[in-house]
Formats: structure tokens, sequence, C-alpha cells
């Protein structure tokens, strides 16, 4: 398991999670990480982050660990999300990405990502996760 930094769906929707995160897997590159993070990531997760470090870089570009996007599932409450992206990772294994976002309206922004290697595609989330709630920080 890859750890970065460290229920009922409402009715509260302030647009798709997954909207944000596409942005993410669009605009977010190796070349212009360090220019566009905040865009992406709330403060609190890259508050104190040494951005010239390859591991933070590799850190934020967490997407890299997916290959190929099978399905997602979200889950949004007053204030935060959570988002699961199922998919697999470059070795064709079933992964899934539980990013949870902070609403910074009219915006989301990830403030928790966990990418866990899952032993099958049964394993696959059908409701959006948050990390908070199954890691102990």
């Amino acid at each position: 398991m890859f750890v970065l930094l460290s229920g009922c769906s409402s009715n509260y929707n302030e647009g798709s999670l997954f909207f944000f995160y596409e942005s993410y897997l669009v605009d977010a590159k190796r070349d212009n990480i360090k220019l566009i993070y905040r865009d992406f990531f709330d403060d609190k997760l890259v508050a104190d982050v040494d951005i010239d470090n390859p591991f933070i870089i590799d850190q934020l570009l967490f997407k890299e660990n997916m290959k190929r996007i099978i399905s997602y599932k979200e889950s949004l409450y007053k204030g935060y999300g959570c988002l699961t992206v199922n998919g697999l990772d470059n070795d064709g294994k079933p992964i899934a990405i539980n990013v949870e976002f902070s609403n910074h309206k009219p915006k989301w922004l990830m403030k928790d990502v966990d990418i866990l290697l899952l032993d099958t595609k049964e394993d696959y989330s059908n409701i959006g996760v948050c990390p908070k709630e199954y890691v102990v920080h």
C-alpha cells in the first residue's frame, strides 16, 4: 500500500469530484506540477512540502500509478467529498485511488490521497471512500 500524506451520500452537490480529478489528470504534468500543484491540492496537504524534492513531485503525480480507469464512485457531504477511482496499474493489476476533497467554492481540492493495491477486480469499491475512513493517523 502507498500512502501520500495523509456511509451514505447526501444530496449536497456542487459539481462532480471526478470533473476536478479529470482536470488534474489532464493538466498536471511533470514539467508543470511545481507551478500548478496548488490548483489541485489543499494547502493542508501541501503547506510544508519541499516542491523541489523529486520524491514530492512523484507523490503529487500519484496519477501515474494508474494506467487505466475502469470506474469511479463519489460520495458528497457538506464541505468535503470522497472519490474512489478503480482501475489498473502499470502492470495491469487492480488498483484503487481514494481521494478526500475539501470544498473551496467553486472548486474542490484534494486533501488526502491513498492508493490501494487490490487482489482482484471484485475488490473495487462501489461507493466513494475517503482515506480517513480507514487510515489511522
